[in-house]
């Protein structure tokens, strides 16, 4: 097996092809944590290409829901409007918003010129994935159902009022396949002032606080499209994410400058509770396999209502006021951090507010929103942008109090999927130097209360560098260092034998190279070599654990029927842990986790014929250092795992 994947990777020693939406995903998120399928972030992107901007017509807050797209840059498209006329092509667009080429071609699907009048539309989406290796849960009986991974989405819209989704989905090992469902039905009066949705829909609003996605874009490559929150307000939800949206009635009204909506929900969420009915946890997985998981789930009941009411001016200034209630049919104990010391205060209501703004002044734009959560503790986001042609800086101060809690709020912040108390100043710098070299700055120093016995607070700070170098039209080249320093609690022995807690000054460091090569319009070569060291500093002692990652890929696209992705890497990582987006079916998004040592190939086919088109991925993993891979139910018995995927996306128009 070693000379087989040995033999594949020399092969593939030329540089991994990603689509246009896997780049920009991949500019956006910079996460530390593994996921699949994590298909909130696609969606985001898949609605915009389903729903472009009409450039012509567009407002600054339609252009700003662009990625990348700064206010400068919106407001020099209107100004260039507004004193020669509608564009007729979008390089007219490029060149009045200075919009770097490269990052252009990555948005261009998201604009059009005028709207298409569409009579009907409709779209199937049928996925299945699996993996080739028995895991124990399902030879000792553990999991219920079988080990594929099922997913099936219908959108479809009828003129221009009305529009709607339905999706289900099982999980590998659970029995039903609409385990999750989740759908909604959207009108739109013709001059679209008002809108209606009833059944599935995620929420917004401001810098999110209140309201937004459990999936955001946090720090990334990009140092300062990630500093500000781009409102989205109410959206039909067909996301896999499971315990994300809500259900119930959202109405949107428009007129003149005022927007109010109003919103109700009622919806089940997975979680464990005890015989005094109180919650002990809430699951977000919304795994169903096991007995224990069947009996967590929609075990707790959640009813929301709440309005928000916008002002949207024409001399740059926006305000917005958001307030919900939420009852819960249990107590839910909510986590307090009080001089280090966890406790918890029970609630069954929760009331939240919250007041933003956006205020823009010639070539800065200043936001924020502060929000109060009861019973009286608060939270607050406020920062600014400001834009010249060839740079932009950032700068964003976040303060989340120990008792403030937001169950549906995704601010800012340095945790992965929520607003932790914690106290941050980030700094984004991104500046382009003539026409080859781009550099992101940015540095993040973060204070957050030690969830420990002691009243130790824990503070950390990360500095990041990133250059780009286009050496050749053709080539593109760009490199980062990363550092997080932080000190972390642990418990050792002191020379008694007596365990106790002790501080130890942590390094952690990430280089990574990165090479795109363009030969002709139909391949794409793509090479990255990563490299990790965490290093520990206590006293005189300092342990330095380096690993690596080495990816190669070729993408093959010969006409607009075809295209092949194929994929190869090695890796060593020490006990560190890498992670690397890989290309895969439509609509899913997957950030691996790599560590130990071992190699993975990957090969990615896609074919269009009418309007139907075929996915399909194989995947082989082969461990060095290990016999079996994972742990408990989920374990595979052997070094090596091998998954496949198919896919049938039909379109119809």
């Amino acid at each position: 097996m070693g000379r087989l994947i040995g033999s594949v990777l020399l092969v593939l020693c030329i540089p991994a092809a990603v689509f246009s939406q896997q780049k920009l995903i991949e500019i956006l998120i910079e996460q530390e944590t593994e996921f699949y399928d994590e298909s909130s972030a696609m969606e985001y992107l898949e609605y915009l290409s389903e729903n472009p901007v009409n450039i012509n017509t567009a407002s600054i807050d339609e252009l700003l829901l662009i990625p990348g797209i700064s206010f400068l840059q919106a407001n020099g498209i209107i100004y260039r409007r507004t004193r020669v006329g509608n564009f007729r092509d979008l390089i007219e667009v490029r060149k009045a918003g200075n919009i770097p080429v490269d990052w252009f071609e990555l948005i261009r699907s998201f604009m059009v010129l005028e709207e298409k009048q569409l009579i009907s539309s409709y779209s199937l989406r049928q996925r299945a994935i699996r993996s080739l290796n028995i895991q124990r849960g399902y030879d000792n009986g553990y999991f219920s159902g079988d080990p594929f991974k099922n997913y099936t989405r219908i959108r479809f819209k009828t003129g221009n009022n009305i529009s709607g989704g339905l999706i289900a989905e099982k999980d590998p090992g659970e029995k039903d396949l609409n385990d999750h469902l989740a759908g909604f039905i959207e009108w739109r009066s013709n001059t679209e002032t008002d809108r209606i949705i009833i059944g599935e829909y995620s929420l917004g609003f401001g810098q999110g606080l209140v309201f937004w996605r459990k999936f955001g874009f946090y720090k990334s490559l990009d140092a300062v499209y990630p500093v500000r929150r781009t409102e989205t307000g109410g959206r039909g939800y067909t996301s896999s994410g499971e315990g994300e949206g809500f259900r119930g009635i959202f109405y949107d009204i428009k007129r003149r400058d005022i927007n109010l909506c109003v919103f109700a929900s009622n919806t089940h969420r997975d979680a464990a509770i005890d015989s005094a009915g109180i919650v002990e946890r809430i699951y977000g997985s919304g795994y169903h396999r096991t007995e224990n998981e069947l009996e967590h789930k929609d075990r707790l009941k959640e009813t929301m209502f709440g309005a928000r009411i916008g002002y949207l001016s024409n001399n740059g200034i926006d305000l917005g006021v958001t307030a919900v209630k939420y009852h819960y049919k249990n107590s839910l104990p909510v986590t307090v951090f009080d001089s280090g010391l966890n406790s918890a205060r029970i609630i069954d209501n929760l009331r939240i507010a919250g007041a933003d703004f956006r205020l823009n002044y010639n070539k800065i734009m200043f936001f924020g929103e502060a929000a109060f959560s009861s019973p009286g503790s608060i939270g607050f986001v406020s920062g600014m942008i400001w834009s010249e042609n060839n740079s932009q800086i950032g700068l964003l101060y976040r303060n989340y109090s120990p008792e403030f809690y937001s169950p549906s709020g995704n601010g800012f912040s340095d945790s992965f999927g929520g607003n932790i108390n914690e106290k941050g100043l980030y700094f984004g710098l991104k500046h382009k130097i003539g026409d080859k070299v781009l550099l992101n700055i940015y540095s993040d120093i973060v204070k957050i209360p030690q969830k420990g016995i002691s009243s130790y607070d824990n503070s950390n700070m990360d500095i990041f560098l990133k250059v780009d170098y286009r050496l050749l039209e053709e080539l593109n080249i760009y490199a980062f260092w990363k550092r997080r320093i932080k000190t972390d609690e642990i418990e050792s022995d002191n020379e008694y034998g007596i365990t106790g807690s002790s501080y130890i000054d942590t390094n952690d460091d990430r280089f990574r190279l990165n090479i795109s090569y363009y030969p002709n319009s139909n391949l794409s070569v793509f090479s990255r070599t990563e490299v990790r060291d965490i290093s520990y500093v206590n006293g005189s002692n300092n342990s330095s654990n380096p690993g690596y990652l080495i990816s190669k890929g070729l993408r093959f696209n010969p006409d607009k029927v075809f295209r092949l992705d194929l994929g190869a890497v090695v890796f060593e990582t020490n006990k560190n842990r890498i992670y690397l987006i890989e290309s895969d079916l439509p609509g899913v998004l997957n950030l691996r986790q790599y560590s130990g040592r071992g190699q993975r190939v990957y090969m990615l086919a896609r074919y269009n014929h009418a309007n139907f088109r075929y996915s399909f991925k194989y995947s082989l993993t082969h461990y060095s250092d290990r016999d079996n891979i994972g742990s408990g139910s989920n374990m595979i018995a052997g070094s090596l795992r091998q998954d496949i995927g198919f896919q049938i996306d039909y379109i119809k128009r």
